[in-house]
């Protein structure tokens, strides 16, 4: 009997979140002999450096389980992962999963400041004090004159401050 190698997992799905990555991956073929762990691994780049820096151990996760969430990241940070098999007759080759990057909702605008024009009302405001990891698309702009129900009034696009 030939023993081998187990083959490659399947290619790691990952899905962002708050200051997270949920992986999930295809349970590669063992071989001859049953698998005995995975070894997951990370590449991180903040969003002011050139490229991705070293792999480094993220787990190494024992049994059959082909999901787990990396936890503890920075959101707005850009990760590849790869993750590989291992039975007691050897290791897999690599798969590697495509870019990630973390994120959250942006912090609330504040402090509006309103001043009246022949039309109607110019508002304007600060950038919210966090993007979340992500550039702000738009602002979503509601009013409402007794405070229930509001009213979307239109959307100011762009990182723009007034809408």
């Amino acid at each position: 009997m030939l023993f081998r190698s187990p083959d490659r997992p399947g290619t790691p799905t990952a899905v962002a979140g708050d200051r997270s990555v949920r992986l999930s991956w295809e349970t590669p073929e063992a071989g001859a002999s049953p698998l005995t762990d995975f070894t997951v691994q990370v590449q991180s780049k903040s969003p002011t450096a050139l490229r991705l820096g070293p792999w480094r151990e993220v787990s190494r996760r024992s049994g059959l389980s082909s999901t787990m969430t990396v936890r503890r990241l920075r959101n707005g940070w850009v990760y590849r992962f790869r993750v590989r098999a291992r039975t007691q007759v050897g290791r897999s080759s690599w798969s590697t999963s495509g870019i990630v990057v973390p994120h959250t909702i942006p912090g609330r605008a504040a402090r509006l400041t309103p001043r009246n024009t022949a039309g109607g009302v110019l508002l304007s405001w600060p950038r919210p004090s966090s993007d979340g990891g992500s550039p702000i698309l738009d602002y979503e702009l509601e009013y409402s004159t007794t405070g229930v129900p509001w009213t979307r009034v239109n959307r100011a696009s762009g990182p723009a401050r007034t809408g």
